[in-house]
């Protein structure tokens, strides 16, 4: 479970399950009813298969959301430390001569 989630993650498999299979009866009544025919062969397992397919396309989705806005967060991370190691090196340069030399191949020799 994520902690401070507005939504339970159980339940919101749990409603996500509901709403597939009331989604697949829903469409298995619509084309008897449509087809008007009582000798409809049943094909549970192309409906099954069906939202199978559809539910992991979108927990496809979900996976590749959650993988590219982690990568996009730590390109931002990256980014903001590069731009705080690069102010301390100019930080630096308001030091007396010899502790400037000091801190500058300490902030070289760490981070370049």
């Amino acid at each position: 479970m994520i902690p401070n989630a507005p939504v339970s993650s159980l339940a919101l498999f749990i409603c996500t399950l509901l709403l597939l299979i009331v989604a697949a009866y829903g469409g298995k009544f619509v084309f008897k009813r449509r087809l008007g025919r009582a000798e409809v062969e049943d094909d549970e397992a192309k409906l099954v298969l069906g939202a199978l397919l559809s539910f992991l396309g979108l927990l496809l989705g979900l996976v590749l959301t959650i993988a590219i806005g982690g990568y996009t967060d730590r390109l931002a991370i990256e980014e903001n430390e590069v731009i705080a190691i690069g102010g301390a090196l100019q930080r630096t340069q308001l030091f007396d001569p010899s502790e400037r030399e000091t801190a500058h191949q300490l902030l070289c020799h760490r981070y370049v």
